[in-house]
């Protein structure tokens, strides 16, 4: 029995004794007896605001709560009843006519309350807990239908679909933390077949970690939850769960040796520390290497799955990958629909363009298209479900071609390829060499370039004119056409990149010069706009260029953009 039941199971014993002591009479035991009353009464809400805080709300709690409180108000009005009765002919209509109808409504809610409740106490659920229905009709046949969600039958002998993930943390909510850990898991979920349906952030509260994992296990039937395990007055998570699964938690013994021996070579293991040893009963338990916190699994035939990790990302990895995910394999089985991917990289187009030119192109086909915009371009990744890969290669290589067909040059590469690594093996191929000079971009496009092993095959090196002077001196950059035109002009761009080609030998050039920001626009020129050049031996082509956002964003766009115009002019696909 937990602590808020005991107080109710007490305030319930303090009813006869209230009782006894009225009748009795006497000021000392009337006294006495207005004493109990009263804490009897304060008892009342400190039991539910224990309740709350520590999740441990109970089918047994909820019943007998309100039968205490009437309990307590009818140890005060039926003796009251009663000494209405011995007082003289005067006072006693008036004592009985207030006394009758008080204690008849207070015998008459405890048994409503009974009535009510006993129902629900037999059948182990109510319906404000939002658990499976009563299976008052016979049970239907289950029909495997495409996607997710939760399965007819309980967590125990069925395979999972879906899962939801309740990050636990006030830090999280206040942005002082950033949860990486779901990622994580939705990452090593997904892989097994089991997909992300919802992610929820709560606080540090006992009652609001319960409601979110008991709404969580009622959509999806599992639920993962990340944080609040620590030894820590905060860490509530533990507490919480187990009283939505109505199960005490229990001291385990192996478990607090294993972390007094972590903590030999520190010194002696704090006290605090030994509620990370209780688990509820009948628990899954997966240690801890890399910390104290151990994860926790806990399962039930009508309410479903509940695996807790702890916070630090570092611990909640481990035990996610070499134990969470083997035990949850088993779960998802063998039949389980995995997903298949192929991403396709795009440069020089908008989101919003490809949404356009895309329409309704594929939605023939049994896939997923997600959009994914970067600071520097935008992916597109088509995903299929399936048990093998071989059944839906067919259906995903016919998307790309579409793609392929639709966006054209547009599309650089396909998975996790680099633009700078594809315009490096072109330069390779064609056993050319590149030479860069760099303004608003300050080295991004060089350094870009050199971030793969083997590139000194084609990068020359570049030069970082930042300064009107440095162009003039170590490109040769015209002073007139500094003057007539700004160093952002078609005319200076042109000059930068015919000069790194000449001072380098290389036969390739790219050069850029715009405003970065946040200050240095006009109403001509107006904080975004860049000026691309390339030349690839004879031909010289130039771009002018916007590009919203910050300063480093303007940066990072236009060193992609200065890549994807050299790819193009080196594919002969200009824009």
């Amino acid at each position: 029995m937990n602590l808020p039941n005991g107080i109710t199971v007490a305030r319930t014993l303090a009813a006869p004794v209230i009782f006894a002591l009225i009748l009795s009479g006497g000021f000392g035991r009337l006294l006495l007896a207005f004493i109990l009353f009263l804490a009897a009464a304060i008892s009342d809400i400190w039991d539910g605001y224990l309740a709350r805080r520590r999740g441990q709300i109970t089918d047994f709690g909820k019943l007998a709560d309100p039968i205490a409180d009437k309990l307590l108000v009818v140890s005060t009005f039926v003796p009251f009843y009663i000494v209405s009765l011995r007082a003289p002919a005067g006072r006693r209509d008036t004592l009985a006519g207030v006394a009758f109808p008080c204690t008849g409504t207070c015998l008459g809610h405890p048994v409503l309350v009974v009535l009510e409740g006993l129902p629900r106490l037999l059948r182990g659920h109510h319906a404000y807990d939002r658990g499976p229905v009563d299976r008052l009709l016979a049970r239907g046949l289950p029909v495997a239908l495409p996607g997710v969600g939760r399965a007819p039958d309980g967590v125990m002998g069925r395979e999972l679909t879906g899962v939801e993930i309740v990050a636990v943390g006030d830090e999280l909510l206040s942005g002082a933390t950033l949860d990486s850990n779901a990622a994580t898991v939705a990452r090593r979920l997904e892989a097994l077949g089991l997909r992300v349906m919802r992610k929820t952030t709560v606080p540090d509260v006992s009652a609001q970690i319960a409601e979110a994992v008991r709404s969580a296990l009622a959509r999806s039937g599992a639920v993962v939850t990340t944080g609040g395990l620590g030894p820590t007055s905060d860490d509530v998570t533990r507490n919480a769960v187990a009283g939505v699964f109505g199960r005490r938690l229990e001291f385990r013994e192996d478990l607090w040796r294993a972390m007094e021996t972590r903590w030999a070579r520190r010194g002696k293991i704090p006290e605090t520390n030994r509620v990370q040893a209780e688990v509820p009963v009948g628990a899954e338990v997966f240690p801890n290497r890399r910390g104290t916190a151990p994860g926790i699994a806990i399962e039930d035939d009508s309410l479903g799955l509940c695996i807790m990790l702890p916070g630090p990302p570092h611990e909640m990895e481990t035990i996610l990958i070499e134990q969470v995910v083997p035990y949850l394999e088993g779960l998802a089985g063998a039949a389980a629909r995995r997903p298949f991917r192929r991403t396709l990289r795009t440069a020089g187009i908008a989101e919003s363009a490809i949404a356009e030119q895309l329409g309704s192109r594929l939605d023939d086909l049994p896939l997923d298209v997600a959009h994914l915009p970067e600071v520097d371009g935008n992916d597109i990744r088509l995903t299929a479900w399936a048990k093998d890969e071989s059944d839906v290669a067919g259906v995903l290589d016919e998307a790309v071609g579409r793609l392929r067909e639709l966006l054209a040059a547009h599309i650089y590469g396909e998975g996790e390829v680099d633009l700078a690594q594809v315009v490096g093996d072109l330069l390779r191929r064609r056993g050319l060499r590149v030479a860069v000079a760099e303004s608003c971009t300050a080295g991004l496009i060089g350094k870009r370039l050199t971030e793969f092993s083997g590139s000194s095959d084609y990068f020359w090196g570049g030069m970082i004119v930042y300064s009107d002077r440095a162009k003039v001196e170590l490109l040769g950059v015209s002073e007139e056409k500094l003057k007539l035109h700004g160093a952002v002009s078609e005319e200076v761009a042109r000059q930068m990149a015919e000069g790194v080609c000449l001072r380098s030998g290389a036969e390739t050039a790219i050069a850029v010069t715009g405003i970065a920001g946040p200050d240095g626009g006009t109403e001509e020129k107006p904080v975004g706009t860049v000026w691309l050049t390339v030349k690839v031996r004879d031909l010289t082509v130039a771009r002018r260029r916007f590009y919203p956002g910050t300063r480093d964003m303007v940066r990072a766009r236009a060193a992609q953009g200065g890549l994807d115009l050299l790819r193009r002019t080196l594919l002969e696909e200009l824009p």
